[in-house]
């Protein structure tokens, strides 16, 4: 398994937690910038909102979010 395919694991099972924390950064970054960049911000913090949504559909809907084939896992 990838680095990559880790990292999809995991922000499937914690897509929640990674909506919360881009949404959180999106505040800090248009507070620290007055609002100057406040458009630039949102539409950033919207795609990398659909990117984990779409990442995480795609990866529960191949592989139950598991990182490999579906009914793939740990051998006994």
């Amino acid at each position: 398994m990838s680095l990559i395919d880790k990292l999809k694991t995991l922000l499937v099972k914690h897509d929640t937690k990674v909506g919360k924390a881009v949404d959180q950064a999106a505040r800090m970054a248009d507070r620290k910038t007055r609002g100057k960049y406040s458009r630039q911000i949102h539409s950033g913090s919207r795609k990398a909102r659909d990117a984990v949504e779409r990442i995480s559909d795609e990866r529960r809907r191949d592989g139950g979010g598991t990182g490999g084939a579906p009914g793939a896992g740990p051998r006994p």
